[in-house]
């Protein structure tokens, strides 16, 4: 199961610099991509600074790079804003690790047996929540100046039964823990002065997959993502009962809500992973407001994978992590009925999480894979069978946590051009990335190739059938 869940898984901005919102350059030429006379490209540090990365697309990322463990899933910013909580779930170790931000070091881990993307501080910051996975557990710390205390587990359901604690979150009150069951298409409801009378709230319809907890400003609803229905349910806390689906895009999983005061509106920001948008409804009637492309290009093919939100206190920007094109996307929401790109930011390979101090001006990105591809020399090898296995590819890639001034419009408009330059997709849906002279590879679908017969081969004693299965090509 450790397996599975380790696959599966500004400032307040003035109205001054709002209305300038920069447009996604135009960079669909149809000429053909530059052809090396390389007879290979080699992933790895280039000549330029940045990394290639085994897909050809290229990472450098914005601000300054910290090392971290084993593919961090989630952050969570401590309310005072001096510490990260970060979660790993990777190959390796599961733990919990303290980041001090003014410092720029780690200050507590806490290694845990199992744990899945679910992470959230209490509203006074004094205790610690984390996803126990497969175990069925919360994992709870007492919290102070950094430190990780006196841990304890929250039993959600017997182990026996399918759960799988994920995204969790607490009451703005303090007193009530809520889970998402993705495996057990429920929501748990945990009284934290008495944990032990554990409230489940199955979801309407099976296989629903909820993945992310957010409750309502008031605490009397509790929004959470449904990553299988497209959907996000609305659970009213004293009912115990889902009230309202509203739909989204394709897979949604983190979100985010501005409550308007002085409109009095509710808005919610719903990431979209299986999509390029970030879905935009009505907190109050449960209507779309809009669809935000987050996208290098509006009608670019699903791929960026955007699956992490962090938005101004004001309501005002929105920060968008693409996963897949390894970048943030910034958008001007002041009018939530029309957001306005304002450019992207470069990060590290796989942005998993992306949170924001207004405090400090300062965002703060998680990378799932870090900043660079490794070579596993002393990894699985058939001619040495007899020699322990050292490296495990999985293993190799440590994760990085960025941390960016929030840039001036000048900063983020020359940050906008690096991210195009480090992509290899082009508005035509072609390719931009360098190839060798003789290459067969097609720069674009639809160019003539050489190649008549492709042998895939795949690692981990993986069968074509479990890879490929669904495809009615291949014989699937």
């Amino acid at each position: 199961m450790r397996r599975s869940l380790f696959l599966v898984a500004v400032v307040l901005v003035v109205a001054a610099i709002l209305p300038r919102g920069l447009t996604r350059p135009d960079s669909g030429k149809t000429e053909n991509p530059p052809v090396s006379r390389l007879t290979r490209l080699l992933p790895g540090v280039q000549p330029g600074g940045e990394v290639l990365l085994p897909n050809q697309w290229s990472v450098r990322p914005a601000g300054k790079q910290y090392l971290l463990g084993d593919f961090p899933i989630n952050t969570a910013l401590h309310p005072e804003g001096k510490f990260l909580a970060i979660l790993h779930t990777g190959y390796g170790d599961h733990e919990v690790v303290i980041f001090d931000l003014a410092r720029g070091v780690r200050v507590s881990r806490f290694i845990i047996d199992q744990a899945w993307y679910g992470l959230c501080f209490s509203p006074d910051g004094k205790k610690l929540f984390a996803s126990g996975g497969e175990q069925e557990v919360v994992h709870v710390f007492d919290f102070h100046n950094g430190q990780l205390n006196n841990h304890k587990t929250l039993a959600i359901v017997d182990q026996k039964k399918t759960f799988i604690p994920g995204g969790l979150a607490v009451s703005p009150d303090g007193k009530t823990l809520f889970a998402a069951g993705t495996w057990g298409n429920a929501i748990a409801i945990v009284p934290l002065e008495a944990p032990e009378k554990v409230a489940l709230v199955q979801l309407p319809e099976k296989d629903s997959y909820p993945y992310a907890c957010l409750p309502d400003s008031d605490g009397q609803r509790v929004l959470v993502s449904l990553w299988n229905k497209s959907q996000v349910a609305v659970l009213d806390v004293a009912r115990r009962k889902v009230t309202a689906t509203w739909k989204t895009e394709s897979h949604p999983t983190e979100m985010a809500l501005f409550v308007d005061a002085k409109k009095k509106q509710k808005t919610l920001f719903v990431a979209c992973a299986n999509s390029t948008r970030v879905s935009v409804i009505d907190a109050e009637t449960g209507k779309s407001r809009q669809t935000i492309v987050s996208a290098l290009y509006p009608d670019a093919p699903t791929g960026n994978t955007p699956n992490s939100l962090a938005l101004t206190p004001d309501g005002q920007v929105l920060f968008v992590a693409n996963a897949d094109n390894n970048n943030l996307g910034v958008f001007n929401v002041a009018d939530p009925d029309r957001a306005r790109p304002m450019g992207f930011i470069p990060t590290g390979w796989y942005p998993t999480s992306v949170r924001y101090d207004a405090r400090t001006r300062k965002i703060f990105v998680a990378n799932g894979k870090g900043g660079t591809s490794k070579a596993n020399r002393h990894g699985p090898n058939p001619l040495r069978s007899s020699s322990p296995t050292t490296e495990y590819l999985a293993g190799l890639l440590q994760g990085t946590l960025s941390i960016i001034d929030l840039p001036a419009p000048q900063q983020l408009e020359a940050y906008t051009k690096q991210v195009y330059e480090l992509s290899p997709l082009r508005k035509d849906r072609g390719v931009t990335a360098r190839r060798p002279e003789g290459n067969p590879i097609p720069a674009r679908v639809g160019d003539p190739s050489p190649i008549k017969y492709v042998i895939y081969i795949i690692k981990e004693n993986r069968t074509y059938d479990q890879v490929f299965g669904d495809m009615k090509e291949g014989n699937g």
